[in-house]
């Protein structure tokens, strides 16, 4: 029998969606730009050459990199014990407690805080008079291919600042970065990494896992960038 319009009711494409899938979704990097992977509840790898969501054309993408696991309508990315690790686009204010990663434009760094350093004694405890060396609470060390250190950069204050120029530490030949492009802070007995508004972002190495929440979460894995949307 024919159902009246005032009785049938049309369902919108929204409501059908499975409530908690996850949409990867390539952005830019070696892989298809828009190439896309809607997944549904569980565990699903991400790899070059395993798992389902395959980023088959980036070579510094490890064979099994990464995944992704849903707990309700949450999600959840880990890494799965990749060569070049997993990066979360910093969207504020980041709490640092030491030996983080971040990358701004071509650069790698790790964040190391600085105790208080004490100047040279004698065998009876005698400190011995000099002028006091310039000291900060902490330090970016910059990493160079092959995981070798490269220049390490303090400050006496309480911020140090990382760009083209007018900088604490500046590369003026790397055109993927911006003016000042991000900075590291010391306030209220801790320290941050934020993003100044830079045109490429400022990416955290996550360490074990983080939540993938709402709508065009930023991740790189290797030279790939991702979105990830929770529908």
């Amino acid at each position: 029998m024919p159902v009246s319009d005032n009785a049938r009711q049309t369902q919108p494409y929204a409501a059908i969606t499975t409530a908690g899938t996850l949409r990867i979704t390539v952005a830019a990097g070696p892989c298809p730009a828009g190439l896309s992977f809607t997944l549904s509840g569980g565990e699903h790898m991400i790899g070059r050459s395993e798992g389902d969501v395959l980023l088959t054309e980036d070579m510094s993408v490890s064979p099994l990199h990464a995944s992704v696991k849903s707990a309700g309508t949450a999600w959840s990315l880990s890494d799965a014990g990749s060569t070049n690790g997993v990066w979360q686009k910093v969207s504020g204010p980041v709490a640092l407690s030491g030996g983080e990663f971040f990358r701004v434009g071509r650069q790698l760094f790790r964040f190391e805080p600085l105790a208080g350093a004490q100047g040279p004694v004698t065998d009876d405890g005698t400190h011995f008079f000099a002028s006091p060396p310039r000291r900060g609470t902490f330090r970016v060390l910059q990493i160079l291919e092959g995981g070798v250190a490269g220049q390490a950069s303090t400050t006496s204050g309480d911020e140090l600042t990382i760009g083209v120029q007018g900088t604490s530490i500046s590369f003026s030949a790397d055109n993927t970065l911006s003016g000042r492009h991000a900075r590291i802070v010391a306030r209220d007995g801790g320290f941050f990494l934020e993003d100044l508004g830079s045109t490429n972002g400022t990416w955290l190495k996550v360490n074990g896992t983080t939540e993938v929440t709402g709508a065009g979460g930023a991740f790189f894995l290797g030279d790939t960038l991702l979105r990830m949307d929770v529908l």
